[in-house]
């Protein structure tokens, strides 16, 4: 058997999925009994403890409740098969500055109605209270809009019915910068401070002396952005400040003067579902990392007074027209000298890692009103 994840379970219970042959889940409450439960998407599933023995898993309506306690059990099914809380949550994008929408999953695998108390909140602000009644064998899902905050969101729930419990749940949630599109009104963005300076900069060295960066302000390097929605298609100009327009065709797009879009297409959950990398040169030559761009993209690079100016667009992914957002972010490469390539790097919100498996988690989300 091959482990694939830890399962996100309330604090203090253990899960684990491996997989294989067929699919496992072994789980287990160290601190006592504790009710969870098993959605069996209506695969046959065999419940097997520490011992061996084995037994069939009863359910309605593909879902059923078991009570986890001290010694692992292992849910074993030709499918996949789930081992949940009642309620789980993930903090997603809300698009409304100074809020945070919660999804909150529900699952109520009892014979009767749950009754479900969830209070949510930062920990410096008022909770978001609502009450919910949840019929017998189903599933649900619920938004929570509540006011942002210091630190991480916490879920607080009470559950009467057939069960009785109570749980609290930290949420994980990255703040983020938001650009909101309206329409096909455009939106200017400016990237030209010494925070947006991110390779070049100036350091800070042994005796907390300032040691000068490559960067010598914005005349040196700077650009001015421009997003415009039109339909599906999001258009976008990136005007580049630039004393010295330099290409080296035999070195990497990022060793010369170059612009770099990134690109992540968010999942339902918050999470990612694709992300690209795509490197404009100051003459034109475009490069897609991994060959891959969105559907419908092109570029034009064109020489002005002041430095290159790059206009391109692209068909915004159906996932996120559907969740009403996408992470998005620029970099400009600035290479004063052909034979030294790359001296300064800019990002408009990101950092040097954008390229990164986890740059993503620090890209401006755009959202579409």
């Amino acid at each position: 058997m091959k482990f694939v994840e830890e399962l996100p379970l309330a604090a203090g219970l253990r899960g684990y999925r491996f997989t294989g042959d067929h699919q496992m889940i072994a789980a287990w409450s160290p601190a006592g009994m504790f009710p969870v439960a098993v959605l069996t998407g209506g695969s046959p599933v065999d419940v097997v403890d520490m011992m061996g023995n084995s037994k069939k898993l009863e359910t309605a309506g593909n879902m059923t409740l078991y009570e986890l306690g001290p010694d692992p059990v292992f849910f074993v099914s030709a499918a996949p098969v789930r081992v949940v809380n009642f309620i789980t949550a993930s903090a997603v994008l809300s698009g409304q500055a100074g809020e945070v929408q919660l999804r909150v999953e529900l699952v109520n695998p009892t014979s009767s109605v749950m009754n479900i108390k969830l209070g949510a909140a930062f920990t410096d602000k008022a909770a978001t209270v609502r009450d919910i009644q949840l019929p017998a064998n189903k599933q649900e899902q619920v938004l929570l809009s509540i006011p942002e905050g210091q630190g991480q969101p916490v879920l607080e729930a009470k559950v009467t019915g057939d069960i009785t419990t109570a749980f609290s749940m930290t949420i994980p949630y990255r703040k983020r910068q938001m650009i909101v599109l309206k329409g096909g009104q455009p939106v200017k963005l400016k990237m030209n401070t010494e925070e947006q300076v991110k390779i070049g900069g100036r350091v800070i060295g042994s005796q907390n002396e300032v040691i000068a960066g490559r960067w010598k302000g914005p005349a040196d390097l700077s650009a001015d952005i421009q997003l415009q929605r039109q339909d599906a298609k999001l258009n976008f100009t990136v005007n580049v400040t630039d004393d010295q327009v330099v290409v080296n065709p035999q070195k990497p797009a990022y060793e010369s003067d170059c612009i770099e879009l990134f690109i992540a297409v968010p999942d339902e959950q918050g999470g990612v579902k694709e992300r690209f990398q795509i490197l404009m040169r100051a003459d034109g030559q475009i490069t897609a990392i991994r060959n891959k761009s969105p559907e419908g993209f092109a570029a034009k690079a064109v020489k002005t007074a002041e430095g290159y100016r790059i206009n391109g667009s692209f068909e915004i992914p159906a996932d996120a027209l559907k969740n009403g957002y996408i992470l998005l972010d620029f970099s400009v490469d600035d290479s004063d000298d052909a034979t030294q390539g790359r001296k300064v790097q800019m990002a408009f919100g990101g950092t040097a890692d954008n390229h990164m498996d986890h740059g993503h988690e620090k890209y401006p989300a755009v959202v579409f009103k």
